[in-house]
């Protein structure tokens, strides 16, 4: 079975930055949050379906739940979710691992948060 790694950026890209790095350094898929439903539509088209797996920051945080719903309605596996800030955080099946990261400082770049690069890389791996 594949797998497919995405990177969701939230609004004002600059802060998500550290997901850049993650997805060229994992070979991801790098997308902007409103980029997300027409992302999981061209998956939902695949013959073969790929194990999804989604990291997201703020608006692109937010983006990821929705994404992995859904993915879902079309028989698409999410192993697992990474938020950081995420911003509309809709409920998701309980068979997805989900971590969330929130940051008490405003504007800090959590993407680059080795502890939640790390916590990508261990919830990824299978």
């Amino acid at each position: 079975m594949n797998k497919l790694e995405i990177y969701i950026r939230g609004l004002g890209w600059i802060f998500s930055g550290g997901l850049d790095d993650l997805a060229m350094e994992r070979g991801g898929k790098l997308i902007d949050w409103y980029q997300a439903e027409d992302v999981a539509a061209e998956i939902c088209q695949m013959k073969v379906k790929p194990r999804v797996y989604i990291a997201g920051h703020s608006l692109g945080g937010g983006a990821a739940f929705q994404m992995a719903n859904e993915l879902a309605k079309c028989n698409v596996r999410v192993i697992a979710i990474v938020a950081m800030d995420p911003v509309g955080r809709v409920p998701v099946s309980a068979d997805i691992r989900v971590a969330t990261f929130w940051n008490p400082v405003l504007h800090s770049v959590m993407t680059h948060d080795p502890n939640i690069k790390n916590t990508i890389r261990e919830m990824f791996r299978r």
